[in-house]
């Protein structure tokens, strides 16, 4: 996933950990490797 975004795996690694604070940019393209929306990476799931 890392990769196809175009990022760091270890930065990919903070941001799943919560501890990484990424960029409208990286969520986006985070969204796009992952096919969903980028809202869907903001909101808490339940």
């Amino acid at each position: 996933m890392a990769l196809e975004a175009e990022i760091d795996r270890t930065y990919a690694s903070q941001i799943e950990r919560g501890i990484g604070n990424p960029s409208l940019k990286v969520i986006c393209a985070i969204a796009a490797v992952l096919a969903v929306h980028p809202t869907q990476l903001l909101t808490e799931s339940v």
